[in-house]
């Protein structure tokens, strides 16, 4: 009988770990959230080596841990409201652009965030402070780490001064869920 792993093998990456691997990972977010909070996660900037050149792009671990989204400009954004149900997971992109996309390599959009990376709903980035802000002003908790990216920093920022909730760090939850590895984690990482 085979047994089902939570692992694929991609032809230039060898094994990659499977969408439900990130949806349960979500799901441990949440549950380790208060009710009546926010979480905002932000992926880390493209690096400019000189002039028009860049370095190859490294998403933050955080991003990669609960999505596998591997596009600049992305901010995660966990929403539990104060009855602690019905949680929304949103994602901020880039979109769709086909003539960057021949320079810069294919962009999901927020279709394909959505369709490939289980958010319940995905915005153009350019809406993150139209559509962050009435989720901040119904929060009693926001989570959010300075310093990951400058330009999500100053958009953010304007938007916590706003409310002047009570700030935590994601990282608190995030880091702790990264120290326990799971069956297909060790397996991965074993191959």
């Amino acid at each position: 009988m085979a047994t089902k792993t939570n692992y694929r093998f991609t032809a230039t990456r060898g094994p990659a770990l499977t969408e439900d691997v990130f949806a349960k990972r979500r799901k441990e977010f949440f549950r380790r959230m208060p009710a009546g909070s926010v979480a905002v996660i932000v992926t880390s900037p493209e690096r400019t080596r000189s002039n028009d050149t860049e370095y190859q792009y490294r998403p933050s671990s955080d991003v990669l841990y609960l999505s596998n989204f591997q596009e600049a400009e992305c901010a995660l954004v966990f929403v539990k409201p104060k009855t602690g149900k019905d949680n929304k997971f949103l994602m901020f992109v880039r979109p769709k652009d086909r003539t960057r996309e021949i320079w810069t390599g294919i962009r999901q959009g927020p279709g394909g965030a959505v369709e490939k990376f289980g958010a319940d709903e995905a915005y153009d980035v350019s809406d993150f402070e139209k559509v962050l802000r009435p989720l901040l002003t119904e929060a009693e908790r926001v989570y959010y780490k300075f310093r990951r990216d400058p330009h999500f920093d100053e958009r953010f920022k304007a938007l916590w001064q706003d409310n002047q909730k009570d700030l935590l760090n994601p990282e608190q939850i995030v880091h702790e869920m990264r120290l326990f590895k799971d069956a297909a984690e060790v397996e991965l990482m074993r191959h």
